[in-house]
């Protein structure tokens, strides 16, 4: 019971203090697909690198976005230094230290 009250607890107050309030308007949001450039547009990892690249992976392959066009890297057989496979779960990152 107390866990239902819980939960019925976080949902409404997640929905008061979810609605976003955009006050920036300069903020611009745009979709990307295929005609975009994307592989496919389910997008199951994302994550940014040092230079400002977007890497977005998907169930078709892995993408790099530089902010206005898509690189598309895909599994290739017979080719050892390409993907090994096509659907990218999630990315390896690497942890640097600032000292």
């Amino acid at each position: 019971m107390r866990l239902i009250i819980t939960i019925l607890f976080t949902m409404l107050t997640l929905q008061a203090w979810g609605t976003p309030n955009f006050s920036d308007t300069s903020q611009v949001m745009k979709r990307y697909d295929y005609d975009s450039g994307l592989s496919q547009v389910s997008v199951t990892a994302l994550a940014q690198d040092q230079f400002g690249y977007i890497w977005i992976g998907t169930q078709a392959g892995l993408n790099r976005f530089d902010g206005h066009e898509f690189k598309q890297f895909v599994s290739k057989q017979q080719n050892k230094n390409s993907l090994a496979g096509d659907l990218l779960r999630r990315f390896a990152t690497k942890v640097t230290s600032c000292g």
